[in-house]
């Protein structure tokens, strides 16, 4: 999918609705007096928030795309000033959008103009049974994850089906064909949630949870990240490693999920419970509570497991992906953080065989989990 750019006068004050598309399609966020040629360079699109931009800002910004025409314009304008909206029109923008109500509006028409950002592109040879459940998998978190910007009615239901989609593939195709297919897929955040989704449902399995436990795992796990909608893409899918500053601001991710859904009636505790408290450790060293033990769940045990090993196995431009058997010492080596007892019976999830593992030095460290 090609990029967008977003464009304001003043990155403090932008429209919501500009706030809510960073976070949801892929793109990048400028000043008008910060664009130049080298900007524009794969962008099929430009939203531009014209509230307080100057007139030479808007003459620029139209002499500047008028020697792009293949770039869509749309514009964000606050439609209680007349003015505003001629001025959109004058700049060149196909539609203008109220800045201040629009936000719905133009989720809308961003997804019809450049199509949904959560599908993969598949493989001709992936299995028929994998690449149905990683295609339903991938629509169910973009649906959740527009719902949830928007204030919508999350896909709970559809959610917890689908334990049931990659349990069949699972049984008919392998786990391996199943990891394949999602590592194919362009977003580092959709992949990073439906490996975890996978590893949890084929845990799941094996552990023999009854057929309500293994729906609210399923769902759980797929949208367990679901609070990074509130961070932009920029940020989430960055091809390097992230400074100090964007991590600060990944690990607000379990309190933006909490926020997302402590008011929403449709959404089962336990799941709550997955999204929030997933980078929580049995010792108190997590976060964002520092829960202990007795305050952790199965659930949220298992998908704490699942994270951690998605995270540490799935593949980065920017860094070297561990192997099945280091991401598992990984795992072994933080006893008193997670539960032990619960990792061996992992071991055969992701060795089916039941090859003994070694353990590693301490030069392994623990990733930070999805």
């Amino acid at each position: 999918m090609q990029s967008i750019l977003f464009v304001s006068a003043d990155l403090e004050t932008r429209a919501d609705a500009l706030r809510v598309a960073e976070c949801l399609f892929p793109g990048k966020t400028l000043c008008f007096s910060d664009l130049n040629e080298a900007c524009l360079a794969d962008v099929a699109m430009v939203v531009a928030d014209i509230d307080g931009a100057s007139g030479k800002d808007l003459n620029a910004f139209k002499a500047k795309f008028d020697r792009h025409p293949g770039i869509q314009r749309l514009g964000l304008a606050d439609f209680s000033k007349r003015k505003d909206q001629v001025q959109a029109k004058a700049i060149g923008v196909s539609e203008v959008v109220d800045r201040r109500t629009g936000t719905r509006q133009l989720v809308s028409m961003i997804r019809d103009q450049l199509g949904t950002y959560g599908q993969p592109l598949l493989a001709a040879d992936t299995p028929e049974n994998t690449a149905q459940a990683v295609m339903a998998g991938c629509a169910v978190l973009e649906d959740a994850s527009v719902a949830a910007v928007l204030n919508s009615v999350l896909p709970i239901g559809a959610a917890a089906t689908m334990h049931r989609k990659i349990g069949d593939a699972l049984e008919t195709d392998g786990l391996d064909a199943l990891l394949e297919a999602v590592q194919s897929h362009h977003s580092h955040t959709f992949c990073h949630s439906m490996l975890v989704t996978v590893y949890a449902v084929a845990f799941a399995e094996a552990l023999g949870l009854p057929e309500e436990e293994r729906a609210f795992i399923g769902a759980g796990a797929l949208i367990h990240d679901l609070g990074k909608v509130r961070i932009p893409l920029s940020i989430l899918d960055k091809p390097g490693k992230l400074d100090d500053r964007e991590m600060a601001v990944i690990k607000k991710h379990p309190v933006f999920g909490r926020e997302l859904v402590e008011q929403r009636s449709d959404v089962p505790k336990k799941i709550v419970d997955m999204m929030v408290s997933h980078h929580e450790y049995l010792d108190g060293s997590g976060y964002p509570a520092g829960l202990t033990a007795d305050q952790i769940g199965l659930d949220v045990r298992i998908i704490t497991i699942c994270d951690i090993y998605a995270a540490l196995t799935e593949r980065r431009s920017y860094k070297e992906s561990y192997s099945p058997r280091q991401a598992f010492a990984v795992l072994l080596e933080m006893k008193g953080k997670i539960d032990q007892a619960l990792l061996k019976q992992f071991r055969p999830v992701v060795f089916p065989a039941d090859v003994n593992v070694p353990r590693r030095g301490a030069s392994l460290r623990v990733a930070s989990g999805g």
